[in-house]
């Protein structure tokens, strides 16, 4: 695989999944209580086959939602950062980049909802957001540095 390859491919795939994510936001609230009410039957009936007072509240799915879109993000942002930056020494901590790239893609997201029937802007969202991808990067910084701690030791 030629040298710019992976930093193309995970560039891509993040403004894929930002996309993705304002794709959600421009859904109509209907619309879009109707997805996660969906999802919320779906893992309610999973958990009520493992124990009847197992039970998620609709608001739990959504905020959920936040977080994990948002821990995808930052994770594809990381990669694309590392990989851009394959020659630099600390390239690892570049990737805490990806967190405040993350929460200004939160803030477009909950800024693209104003203009949507029945959705509004919500800042507590926007900090759910940027919880997950502060997340999925320090999980990255983390696996990044036993990696390179790892190959450290072998090479002595």
């Amino acid at each position: 695989m030629k040298k710019h390859t992976l930093p193309i491919i995970f560039l891509v795939a993040s403004i894929l999944w930002a996309l993705f994510i304002f794709s959600n936001s421009l859904q109509t609230g209907e619309s879009s209580g109707e997805m996660s009410g969906s999802v919320t039957e779906l893992i309610n009936s999973i958990l009520g086959s493992i124990s009847p007072s197992l039970e998620v509240t609709h608001r739990f799915v959504r905020k959920a939602a936040h977080f994990c879109e948002f821990a995808m993000f930052s994770t594809l942002a990381c990669f694309a950062i590392y990989f851009f930056f394959k020659d630099h020494a600390r390239r690892e901590y570049l990737c805490l980049l990806a967190i405040p790239l993350s929460a200004l893609v939160a803030a477009c997201d909950e800024t693209i909802q104003l203009f949507v029937d029945g959705r509004g802007a919500s800042a507590i969202d926007v900090l759910i957001d940027s919880s997950g991808a502060c997340a999925a990067a320090l999980i990255f910084l983390g696996i990044t540095l036993l990696i390179k701690l790892h190959i450290k030791k072998t090479k002595i």
